[in-house]
């Protein structure tokens, strides 16, 4: 990653779950829900599989491409678990050598389904220096985490588990042939992602489960 390309974090980051709960009010419950995936195909796939892509629901770059997807991960338990997430990236051809990723670990949005990032109406404008990261040529893809987005309970400050979410959104964000991603990636968060939570010994951790 190219020192000082970020700029410096909002002093807005961090949202009310009602303001989520708000903004997604018009979307589809398909949309939140993400379909009709089965718990067996969710045990039968490998951490980071993409199980589901969709057309991105919230803004985007311009000079962008945007997926909506489900990948599978692993829950505070150690149980398979499908996650939601975006994967962003320039719709310019890719270099020779490829794309490196920027894995985004979100602040705290609140605890319910319907507080996901991935439901805002203009989830670019959750992500600090997303389109400095773009125009850099990375790939950014945003976890939802455990919870957010698809049913479920979402473990608060369970490190364990947003680390297996952003690390399996790595491996989802390589699945995806347009994105033309390399093995190099680097996380990039702040609040509910900070080194307290999503540590790197969580990191360590979920990379060795998996």
């Amino acid at each position: 990653m190219r020192p000082g390309f970020l700029r410096p974090l909002p002093l807005f980051a961090l949202f009310l779950c009602a303001m989520a709960a708000r903004a997604a009010a018009g979307v589809p419950e398909s949309a939140v829900t993400l379909g009709d995936v089965t718990q067996s195909e969710i045990r039968a796939a490998k951490p980071g599989h993409v199980l589901r892509i969709y057309p991105q629901i919230g803004g985007a770059s311009s000079n962008a491409k945007a997926y909506r997807i489900l990948y599978r991960s692993t829950g505070s338990g150690g149980e398979p678990i499908a996650v939601s997430g975006t994967v962003i990236f320039p719709a310019r051809p890719a270099p020779r050598e490829g794309r490196n990723i920027i894995a985004w670990a979100h602040y705290t949005t609140g605890v319910a389904q319907r507080c996901a990032p991935t439901l805002l109406p203009d989830l670019s404008d959750t992500i600090a220096g997303l389109d400095d990261m773009l125009a850099h040529g990375y790939v950014v893809v945003a976890t939802d985490y455990e919870g957010l987005g698809v049913p479920g309970v979402h473990p608060y400050l369970v490190g364990v588990s947003e680390a297996h979410a952003v690390l399996d959104s790595v491996r989802a964000a390589r699945e995806l042939p347009a994105t033309q991603a390399t093995s190099r990636f680097a996380v990039w968060g702040h609040s509910q992602a900070d080194m307290r939570h999503c540590s790197p010994e969580s990191l360590l951790a979920s990379t060795r489960r998996n």
